[in-house]
């Protein structure tokens, strides 16, 4: 990876343009076809982007923050995962939900997973390779290239189901940061990818059918 000779301005164009490209596919891939092409598009020129910072094992393990676990870490981890629950918490009192799912389905696996790769795109990713031009800024940027995300996807796929905009952007926001200093004092990406896979687990682990964000 040869992120140490390059300049601040190039780093921030190639992460830009990759957020870009996930917006985009979160804009159009529930459209009709050509929509739905150019939604595949986006994502395909973000895939490019992550992939071609990666050239070996260890750029892989630096570049989404998969470093060495220490008894410290486990302090972050634990604190990630209780601040899951808590949003989680908020969340289903919100959408006038049980405090905690009574049970969980399929789904549940679905969710976790869905969590993860947000934090590793997110705080993963974007986080780690913007930390070049200054780490307080990383944490933001990576923060509202999240919300940026969450909130096109649900603008754009409603459909009939009303959210509360405002509500998912300031807490996608606090969520982001919180992640996002847990994953630089941490130095690794797993309390934040732990955190909001159990968010997820909690506000969508008792789906009995496939929520209408995965198929409108």
């Amino acid at each position: 990876m040869v992120k140490s000779v390059r300049n601040k301005y190039s780093v921030l164009a190639e992460t830009l343009i990759c957020v870009i490209g996930i917006i985009i596919f979160a804009v159009f891939s529930h459209q009709n076809i050509l929509p739905f092409i150019l939604s595949f598009t986006g994502l395909l020129i973000a895939g490019i982007i992550i992939n071609r910072n990666i050239s070996t094992i260890r750029d892989f393990k630096i570049l989404f923050g998969f470093n060495k676990i220490s008894g410290g870490t486990f302090i972050y981890l634990f604190i990630a995962v209780v601040f899951g629950v808590l949003i989680a918490v908020v969340y289903r009192n919100h959408q006038h939900n049980f405090v905690l799912p009574d049970r969980l389905t399929y789904f549940a696996i679905i969710a976790m997973l869905i969590g993860s790769t947000e934090e590793l795109v997110f705080r993963g990713f974007v986080q780690s390779h913007t930390r070049h031009i200054n780490v307080i800024f990383s944490v933001i940027f990576a923060t509202l290239a999240h919300t940026a995300y969450k909130c096109s996807f649900f603008i754009a796929h409603q459909s009939g189901y009303e959210m509360d905009i405002m509500f998912l952007m300031k807490w996608t926001i606090l969520g982001g940061i919180v992640f996002g200093i847990l994953k630089e004092y941490s130095n690794n990406i797993v309390p934040p990818l732990a955190g909001h896979a159990v968010f997820d687990l909690l506000v969508y682990g008792d789906s009995i059918t496939v929520p209408w964000w995965i198929w409108s």
